[in-house]
């Protein structure tokens, strides 16, 4: 039967995870938030502006987390490949 090698996770890489969760759920928020209040009206103004441009933001920022942290779960496991 193989053995599997449990691959150690850093605090840096568990925070990393935690980022990309909480901009994403923060960009669909908005993006809901966006849609519903202007569809009832309530939502103008600066308000308006700052609510719609959370995912302009949010998603390409939680894409770069998401390539950091793919980037560094391959690499630490091809260091460890090597060590055996």
């Amino acid at each position: 039967m193989a053995e599997f090698s449990k691959v150690g996770d850093s605090r840096f890489d568990r925070v990393l995870a935690a980022m990309i969760v909480g901009v994403l759920g923060l960009t669909v928020v908005s993006f809901i938030v966006f849609m519903v209040g202007t569809m009832g009206g309530w939502l103008t103004g600066g308000l308006l502006f700052a609510v719609a441009y959370i995912p302009f933001f949010g998603l390409p920022i939680a894409l770069i987390f998401m390539v950091v942290l793919v980037i560094r779960v391959g690499r630490r496991r091809m260091r460890e490949s090597r060590e055996g």
